[in-house]
């Protein structure tokens, strides 16, 4: 009898499923740019708005807070490097959990890098990271803090909302990678409290089956609060 092959490694890629197969190939029959005045540009910019508005839903934002990039790796470059450059960062702070493309986006940044440990259950250390917000209070530095929601190779589940309580009331930056949460779990962006500092997620479709409407499987986004 021939071995048959079962897929589980969703965490790494998930099969597309039949409804954004469907949506991936009506969108390469359009043609045109969305940016385009003219009636085949406006087409193409409605399908890119519907598109914006669903993925918003599925991440609890509100739609301008939904920015599209060529794959996870860019999100994650553009929040920790650009973060790090606008909101005049001076040092970066990670876990030692972090997926790589996050741990590179740190050094390339060219700030000193505090890695925090992972307890015996794969949890972050909190106290480590609150310890490292204290130490750039009292010497009034900046830093950014980097941190996955869900490990994509444990399935830890990190306790971020410690985490935003600890950045929140202060002038630091928190970055969360929710690649693996989006699509599998309530993420409720918009109405967490984040209006007295600067936050953002980055989330990616092509592993939770059906993301994104327009092109799935290629472009993942990132959210980004202002």
């Amino acid at each position: 009898m021939p071995r048959q092959t079962i897929y589980l490694d969703h965490n790494a890629s998930a099969p597309l499923l039949p409804e954004a197969r469907a949506a991936h190939i009506a969108a390469l029959d359009l043609t045109g740019n969305p940016s385009s005045v003219h009636a085949q540009g406006r087409a193409l910019r409605a399908v890119v708005d519907k598109a914006r508005t669903e993925v918003a839903k599925l991440a609890g934002a509100e739609r301008d807070q939904v920015v599209f990039t060529g794959s996870a790796t860019e999100a994650i470059s553009q929040a920790i490097i650009g973060g790090a450059r606008a909101f005049k960062a001076d040092a970066i702070v990670v876990s030692e959990g972090e997926h790589t493309a996050v741990l590179r986006a740190a050094d390339a940044t060219g700030l000193p890098v505090k890695r925090v440990g992972l307890d015996a259950d794969g949890l972050i250390k909190v106290e480590q990271i609150a310890g490292a917000i204290a130490d750039a209070d009292r010497v009034g530095m900046r830093i950014l803090v980097a941190v996955h929601l869900i490990n994509n190779e444990t399935g830890v589940m990190q306790p971020v909302d410690r985490i935003e309580t600890l950045v929140g009331p202060s002038p630091h930056f928190l970055f969360v990678d929710a690649v693996q949460a989006f699509g599998k779990m309530v993420l409720e962006f918009a109405s967490r409290q984040f209006d007295r500092y600067q936050h953002c997620y980055d989330v990616a479709g092509h592993q939770c089956l059906r993301e994104l409407q327009i092109f799935p499987c290629l472009f993942s986004l990132q959210i980004r609060r202002r």
